[in-house]
């Protein structure tokens, strides 16, 4: 019997992947955090039919402001 070389897609990890994608993260990334490689990130996208989102960043009144500093929510999870 050939062997498994793949991981099993947990669902706990599909949740990841979908919040991951909503707020625009590269998939290099997405593969880092997740412990696959960028291929089986990029395939999984595929299969779940999650399309891209574009960050809209509305204009601000003064347009020298610098942008607000947001915690990255694996920084919440994970420390």
């Amino acid at each position: 019997m050939a062997k498994k070389t793949y991981k099993a897609w947990t669902s706990k990890e599909d949740i990841l992947l979908r919040d991951m994608r909503k707020n625009g993260s590269s998939v290099r990334f997405m593969a880092e955090i997740l412990g696959r490689t960028p291929s089986s990130v990029t395939n999984r996208i595929a299969n779940l039919g999650l399309k891209k989102t574009k960050t809209f960043i509305p204009m601000t009144s003064n347009a020298y402001s610098p942008p607000e500093q947001k915690v990255p929510w694996w920084k919440k999870i994970f420390s």
